[in-house]
């Protein structure tokens, strides 16, 4: 879903962007079975615009299937002191942010707080994730 939502932001920010360039490297986006589905698809149904491609991206990767392995993924992936507390929480947060697609970055740091020890400096492990969001937006 992050592939979508760069190639939509693309859009977003150069509106006269020909369509051929967003799709011309769909196939290096994708790897194992899905670069396998998207060859197929290509020649079966020939060159497509990137709306076309997204709906069909959207049924076939963000289905209940996919939805509950992204969950049982943030579910197990519990934090400990060894782990650096940015990367377990962007990492985390990407799997929020696929699966409850309208939820904004207040909603996203509640569930990732209860994960954590309570002896932990919240205040410190949050505002660390805040900083990386801000420089993951760019």
């Amino acid at each position: 879903m992050e592939l979508i939502d760069y190639i939509d932001g693309l859009f977003n920010y150069v509106p006269s962007i020909p369509d051929y360039w967003s799709t011309a490297r769909l196939n290096t986006a994708f790897e194992g079975h899905a670069s396998i589905w998207y060859t197929e698809m290509k020649e079966i149904h020939g060159r497509r615009n990137w709306p076309w491609w997204k709906s069909q991206i959207i049924p076939k990767y963000r289905n209940g299937t996919w939805i509950w392995k992204k969950t049982m993924s943030f579910e197990n992936d519990k934090y400990s002191v060894d782990k650096a507390p940015y990367e377990w929480c962007l990492r985390q947060s990407k799997r929020l942010k696929v699966v409850h697609l309208y939820w904004r970055n207040f909603n996203l740091i509640q569930p990732l707080r209860l994960d954590f020890d309570p002896t932990l400096n919240f205040k410190l492990l949050l505002s660390q994730f805040g900083q990386e969001l801000q420089a993951a937006k760019g």
